[in-house]
């Protein structure tokens, strides 16, 4: 992977950075680098106005380059506050290396942020024999939970389906069932990590026009990607984030199917916006529909059983708590980071709070025992209510339990039933 002042190499020992061409300084850690340098994970590389970082390295994990996911969390965190800060852009960059047989095999994962220059870098041109890349940009823009989800895994697959529980949701599954007949281009509008892409891929489907062509608004060459569209579907992300031109052109396409999501509808150009009129969808945050952590934590569990070949992996009884007390954020995409986690760095199948992510445990110790135990008990009692419809007298029969003390301890714990639309 090349680019101006220095190149990066995947070799068996790891990943190697040298320093190429006349284009400045290049600095590993802010020491100048003037020879090829084997990178650890957690290493910094900086030039002209670009950062690129090191942060897993598969390759001979016995000698320790792998950096722990904990310690990702708040880095990430961090980089990401920085690009939101500056204007900028953060971008994740796979490198595949191949090994004996052929066979690629996962070598180096990089983050990347600074200019279109960084970013360009970063899912560079020009490989290695042999050598295969794919650039990440967040589903929803300069977002870590996203990114730090397909870190440890949790990417979406391409049949993967919305969780649906509340009312609220399975009008807005109506709604898009009722958009794509209709044809109309559709703007999915809400918060980062509330599933707006996993939704647009589902409204695809449900067009049945043939395959999409995806273009993320904030990442390097999408506009030029808008000029020559021949595929019968666009699916555009964070078209706010696309230069203005670029939604110009956007707003005339002709294509048959154009689906786009986004956080700030307010930074579209008119033109687009009128586009996108009659087909706005807001997708709520996960704490308006909290009948649906129970589920999505559960589908996500077994998702993650399969794929770690974990059967028996489980939350235990405070881990559980903390996990549905949550408020959560950051939304789905940060709950299936959490869970990716906590199967990646538990011992034995039984997930504990200490982990789960930082947030959660700290959580945990500001609740103290009075609070874990009210936790608990809103864990269970939702997860009774949900089970049955949210029938109180039948959740109460279940729990073996009078009505009136469910009815209490809702209000006490201040769970209440989902709105129908």
């Amino acid at each position: 992977m090349t680019g101006a002042g220095v190149e990066l190499r995947v070799q068996a020992e790891g990943v190697v950075a040298r320093p190429v061409g006349e284009g400045g300084v290049v600095r590993l850690n802010e020491v100048q680098l003037t020879s090829p340098m084997l990178l650890r994970s957690g290493d910094q590389l900086a030039f002209g106005g670009c950062s690129l970082t090191l942060v897993r390295v598969s390759a001979l994990p016995w000698l320790g380059l792998v950096r722990p996911t904990w310690q990702l969390e708040p880095w990430l965190e961090a980089v990401v506050a920085r690009a939101e800060r500056r204007g900028g852009t953060v971008a994740l960059s796979e490198v595949h290396a191949p090994t004996g047989g052929g066979v690629a095999e996962e070598s180096a994962v990089l983050f990347a942020l600074g200019p279109e220059a960084c970013l360009r870098l970063s899912g560079g041109d020009t490989a290695a024999p042999g050598e295969q890349r794919r650039t990440l940009f967040p589903q929803d823009g300069a977002h870590a939970p996203a990114l730090l989800a397909h870190v440890l895994g949790a990417e979406d697959g391409g049949e993967e389906l919305p969780v649906v529980r509340e009312p609220v949701m399975v009008r807005l599954a109506q709604l898009l069932e009722h958009l794509a007949r209709l044809r109309v281009p559709v703007l999915l509008e809400g918060e980062a990590g509330v599933g707006k892409a996993l939704w647009a891929r589902r409204l695809l489907q449900l067009y049945g026009v043939g395959p999409a062509l995806t273009v993320a608004g904030a990442a390097p060459g999408a506009a030029a990607k808008l000029t020559s569209v021949l595929a019968p579907a666009l699916f555009v992300e964070d078209v706010d984030r696309l230069p203005a031109e670029a939604q110009e052109t956007l707003s005339t396409w002709q294509g048959a199917v154009l689906v786009g999501t986004t956080r700030r509808p307010e930074g579209m150009v008119p033109a687009l916006a009128g586009r996108f009129a009659h087909g706005r969808v807001v997708v709520p945050p996960l704490r308006d529909r909290p009948a649906e952590l129970t589920a999505l934590v559960e589908v996500e569990l077994g998702r993650i059983r399969e794929r770690l070949r974990r059967p028996g992996l489980h939350l235990d009884a405070q881990a559980r708590a903390l996990v549905m007390a949550d408020a959560w954020p950051g939304n789905v995409d940060a709950v299936k980071a959490a869970l990716w986690r906590a199967a990646r760095v538990a011992v034995g199948d039984g997930v504990r709070p200490e982990d789960l992510p930082v947030r959660l445990r700290e959580e945990g110790v500001r609740l103290g025992v009075a609070g874990a135990k009210a936790a608990a008990e809103k864990a269970a009692l939702l997860a009774a209510l949900v089970d049955a419809g949210w029938n109180v007298a039948e959740a109460s029969r279940r729990m073996g339990v009078p009505r009136r003390t469910v009815v209490h301890r809702m209000s006490v714990l201040g769970l209440r039933r989902p709105q129908q639309s």
